[in-house]
């Protein structure tokens, strides 16, 4: 069986995959082995022991369960990787992650990606505020809208809520604005820099409305 990359935002529809697959798979709770991080991380120590426990021969699968992957040091996450190859047909690994991108290539080209629908995202509707900002910046003849007072002292967390509206207000636009799919994909890209990197929240948001306001003047 291939190793299980879990991609999901929610702690309750991550544990909601890993019961049904439990259940379907009709693995006991003497053969759940799970993994939570010291602290923030994921440390060589702890695969070490994992190691051990793999290494008993077992006619029955297994199932390791890594909580919060995306923290395991690149040392854990190496150390992991052959383990990863053995034994297949006897146990199964999910990591379970918010940002795949923080896992190592080696594991993730080894791994099947499972990512989990984002319910609130899919749920949030953007507010007429944003709406008109938007629209505003679509037609903008310069970068005066980075300067409205809707964007004025936004924090990290209110970068990453406006960048998930953004990408529902987008994606609900692609039959009528191909140039949607774009700029959807490149709200992800920054998205994703944001929660994996110590940048500033402001200037990453700066630049993802800045090219907003190219892709349609590039459009017209």
């Amino acid at each position: 069986m291939f190793p299980i990359i879990l991609v999901s935002k929610s702690k309750k529809d991550a544990d909601d995959f890993l019961q049904k697959f439990i259940q379907e798979n009709r693995i006991g709770k003497d053969r759940i082995f799970i993994i939570f991080p010291l602290k923030k991380d994921i440390l060589i120590s702890q695969i070490r022991e994992l190691k051990k426990q793999i290494l008993i021969a077992t006619p029955f699968l297994r199932l390791f369960v890594i909580h919060e992957f995306d923290g395991a040091t690149l040392e854990a996450q190496n150390a992991l990787l052959k383990s990863l190859e053995e034994n297949v047909l006897e146990n199964q690994f999910v990591l379970v992650t918010k940002n795949e991108y923080l896992i190592l290539p080696t594991i993730r080209s080894r791994s099947k990606i499972v990512r989990l629908k984002n319910k609130n995202m899919s749920d949030t509707k953007i507010d007429d505020l944003y709406s008109n900002l938007l629209k505003k910046i679509e037609l903008s003849t310069n970068y005066g809208f980075l300067a409205d007072k809707t964007l004025a002292n936004m924090q990290r967390s209110d970068v990453i809520n406006f960048f998930e509206m953004l990408i529902v207000y987008y994606r609900s636009k692609l039959s009528r604005h191909p140039i949607s799919a774009k700029i959807s994909k490149k709200a992800l890209y920054f998205k994703a820099l944001l929660e994996s990197n110590n940048l500033n929240p402001q200037l990453v948001c700066d630049n993802l409305l800045i090219f907003l306001n190219k892709a349609f003047k590039m459009k017209e």
